[in-house]
């Protein structure tokens, strides 16, 4: 938790915390103040302002930001919500005339707001912002460690630890106890694992979902060497992320989720397309949340599946949205940029090269973008063995008929069979390959990623043209 005391002794005259967790930074505040013989006082709209003293029935916000000028000996006066109202020049004014004030006085003004919400641009050089990250694994294990021993529960407390990263203190009581409710004294961790994915993906207002990977490399034909590459990368105290380049159902996405089964990671699925609203800031501030949010979860896989329909819009002179876009993206790439290796690995999975801006592909951002094409013959043969064996298909690998085929296609080709009843040739009918439809968008994709990518496959093999069929 911040120190606040250290900026308090500096003579910072107002500060703006952004905090999921109100009551417990309030709570740090005061022990720390406390410790320096400074009166911490709170105000909200409903009470007003609180002392150890007694109350003062000032609700009005302006009311409440004039009194911290007049109150004897150093004070700290912590508001919540006070955020709300930051864009009224009233309380704008307030702020600016009072700050000077304050830091002669040893005052100083606190402003709570949510993560991702700054401060308006009249008192932005005058509030100095701080972000308080969300519990680590250790704060995290002390609270189910007190909640074990207070109420006898049965719970492995590492394991929980981890599975409540991404979570506020209250939060985690709240999952553990209610886990130890359903179990009859007795925590289980997957089931406190869910409702933590379930919590953390409406804290991110729906962008961020955990993924349930349904087996690891064995469900995968092919791309052997992403495979190899990913596997050692991730748990590397360096690793950052790769790009994923390709045409639809060749198997990107399902790559990443197996990477997670392979490597036992969560794999977390982030929909940029949820961070975008309506309100000024909103999306901007939803992004920051999610960060924060990811962050908090440890070590761990995101996966942004079709990242360049969230960057399209970035600088184009087509933009309709105000540059809402480039900032929210430019907060993402900030982070791919900045944030620390070893922790987060990061996923992206992309099928129109001709949208991702340059600056998203740029060195240091992942450790190596990878070309998934179309899987050669051999390849194809593993996928469909992989698919036979799911949906009971006895007959042999039909290796012309599914020539220039991706592995999500010859996966519909053994499902139309099986609930058909009919042979793999008749049920080929109702199955039209990309190599068919898109052929040129598949070539000229090919023809970008030569020298630019790494093949996904194995080194020595290279996928067929796709063939245009009568």
């Amino acid at each position: 938790m911040t120190k606040i005391a250290t900026y308090h002794r500096a003579g910072f005259p107002v500060l703006w915390i952004q905090t999921a967790e109100p009551d417990r930074t309030t709570a740090v505040m005061r022990a720390a103040l406390d410790d320096d013989g400074v009166t911490l006082a709170t105000w909200d709209l409903l009470n007003g302002i609180v002392l150890p003293s007694g109350k003062e029935p000032r609700q009005d916000p302006v009311e409440a930001i004039e009194w911290l000028g007049n109150a004897s000996g150093a004070t700290v006066l912590v508001c919540s919500l006070l955020h709300r109202f930051a864009a009224s020049p009233e309380i704008q004014q307030a702020i600016i005339s009072g700050a000077p004030k304050w830091k002669a006085t040893e005052r100083q003004l606190v402003v709570l707001a949510p993560p991702g919400v700054a401060p308006p641009v009249e008192i932005e050089r005058i509030a100095h912002v701080l972000d308080e990250p969300l519990p680590t694994a250790a704060e995290l294990r002390g609270v189910v460690d007190t909640l074990a021993s207070e109420n006898g529960v049965k719970v492995d407390a590492d394991a929980t630890a981890e599975a409540l990263r991404g979570l506020t203190v209250a939060e985690a009581e709240n999952l553990v106890a209610l886990s130890a409710v359903r179990g009859d004294g007795s925590v289980d961790v997957s089931d406190v694992q869910t409702e933590a994915a379930t919590t953390i993906k409406t804290a991110s207002g729906g962008a961020l979902e955990l993924a349930r990977p349904l087996g690891g490399f064995d469900t995968l034909g092919g791309l052997e060497q992403i495979k190899s590459f990913c596997s050692r990368v991730v748990q590397s105290a360096e690793g950052r992320g790769c790009i994923l380049l390709g045409p639809p159902g060749t198997g990107k996405t399902a790559f990443a989720l197996a990477l997670g089964a392979e490597t036992g990671l969560p794999v977390y699925l982030w929909d940029l397309g949820r961070l975008f609203g309506s309100l000024v800031g909103e999306s901007e501030a939803s992004a920051r949340r999610t960060i924060q949010a990811i962050e908090a979860s440890g070590k761990c896989i995101v996966l942004i599946d079709e990242i360049e329909k969230g960057a399209s819009g970035m600088g184009g002179s087509g933009s309709t949205d105000s540059g809402v876009t480039a900032r929210t993206m430019g907060t993402v790439l900030t982070w791919l940029s900045d944030r620390k290796p070893g922790g987060t690995y990061v996923l992206a999975t992309c099928n129109d090269v001709s949208k991702l801006p340059p600056e998203m592909t740029r060195a240091e951002r992942w450790d190596a973008t990878f070309f998934v094409d179309l899987p050669t013959a051999e390849e194809r043969e593993r996928i469909f063995k992989i698919h036979a064996a799911t949906y009971k298909i006895e007959e042999p690998f039909p290796a012309a008929l599914t020539d220039g085929w991706t592995g999500a296609e010859i996966r519909s080709l053994c499902r139309v069979a099986s609930m058909l009843g009919a042979p793999l040739a008749e049920a080929s009918r109702y199955v039209v390959p990309l190599s068919r439809s898109r052929s040129d968008e598949i070539n000229a994709l090919r023809k970008w990623a030569s020298g630019r990518c790494v093949p996904a496959g194995a080194p020595e093999s290279s996928a067929e043209e796709p063939k245009a069929r009568k």
